[in-house]
Formats: C-alpha cells, sequence, structure tokens
C-alpha cells in the first residue's frame, strides 16, 4: 500500500500562512485506513482574536476598492480555487 504524503495545514492571518499560537494540532485520518495523512491547527481564542483583527485592519482598504475591483479579486481567488481543485479535495 502507498503511503501518502502528509500535508500540514496552517492558519491563513493577515494573508499569512501560520502555526497556531500554541503550536497544537490535530491528525487528519483517512477514515478508510485510519492512516494519519496530514495535521490541521488546534486553532485557540487567541488564533480567533488574531484572525479578527488582521481582518478588521484589512477592511478599510478592501471597502475603498470598486464594485469592479472586488468583483475582480473574487472572480481571481475562484481561479485559484478551480486550478488547484484536485489538490483542495
Amino acid at each position: 500500500m502507498a503511503t501518502a504524503t502528509k500535508t500540514k495545514l496552517q492558519n491563513v492571518i493577515g494573508g499569512e500562512l501560520v502555526d497556531p499560537a500554541d503550536g497544537h494540532t490535530e491528525d487528519i485520518v483517512n477514515p478508510a485506513t485510519g492512516e494519519v495523512i496530514g495535521e490541521a491547527p488546534a486553532s485557540t481564542k487567541e488564533d480567533v482574536d488574531r484572525a479578527v483583527a488582521a481582518a478588521k485592519d484589512a477592511f478599510e482598504g478592501w471597502a475603498a476598492k470598486t464594485p469592479g475591483e472586488r468583483s475582480r479579486a473574487l472572480l481571481r481567488m475562484a481561479d485559484l480555487i478551480e486550478e488547484r481543485a484536485e489538490e483542495i479535495a
């Protein structure tokens, strides 16, 4: 049986990939095999607070964008998700 490459997920806060503040993670387990295939951040209130603060900081710039600029940004995000659909799935 082939072993999958383990994936390490991180939080995205302020446009940066970051580990959880306390460093704790949880295993991601393939339910069909029981194999640990990755780890995900076990985020805490501190991580949520950091994310909310980053979102508040970004809001002014995002709100100042025109509807067309916001639309283009969202369509670009959709394109990037489609390009990596297999990986994301």
